[in-house]
């Protein structure tokens, strides 16, 4: 599941233009936060999307990559399966706690974020959950129905 949350972080910064703007301001909360643990979150991410096109599980970093990743997964109903020797242990993960952060969140309320893809977002995956018998594939149809994708 860590790696489905590091997929989607991936697939909202990579789609991200101008009128992301709730979004920028969260990725650059977490920027902060991990820069304050010393850790280059933009290094992290890069370094793991080369991993999985490396392993073959994205054909290239780009964002539609990612979303044909996710369709993938709608399409045979199940996740790929890590090939040998493709895992990824960093610090990255720990720099992903903030990504519900308040203090992230309070900062971006003035900028109409209920109308954004984040909270959007957000708001079907924790009604999603809420149900206790949702299955990841249901959590990847719901991220591309509002990506649009």
């Amino acid at each position: 599941m860590k790696w489905l949350s590091l997929f989607l972080l991936l697939l909202l910064f990579s789609c991200s233009e101008n009128e992301f703007e709730v979004e920028d301001q969260m990725y650059n909360c977490l920027l902060s936060h991990a820069k304050k643990e010393k850790i280059d979150l933009t290094k992290e991410l890069t370094k793991l999307e080369k991993k999985y096109v490396k392993c073959g599980l994205l054909s290239n970093t780009s964002g539609k990559a990612k979303i044909a990743f996710y369709e993938n997964i709608l399409k045979t109903g199940d996740f790929p399966k890590l090939p040998r020797g493709c895992t990824y242990d960093s610090s990255l993960f720990k720099a992903l706690k903030w990504f519900n952060d308040p203090v992230c969140i309070d900062k971006v309320e003035e900028l109409d974020a209920p109308k954004s893809k984040y909270f959007q977002l957000r708001e079907k995956m924790e009604s999603l959950m809420s149900t206790g018998d949702a299955t990841a594939v249901q959590g990847v149809k719901v991220m591309l129905e509002v990506l649009d994708a």
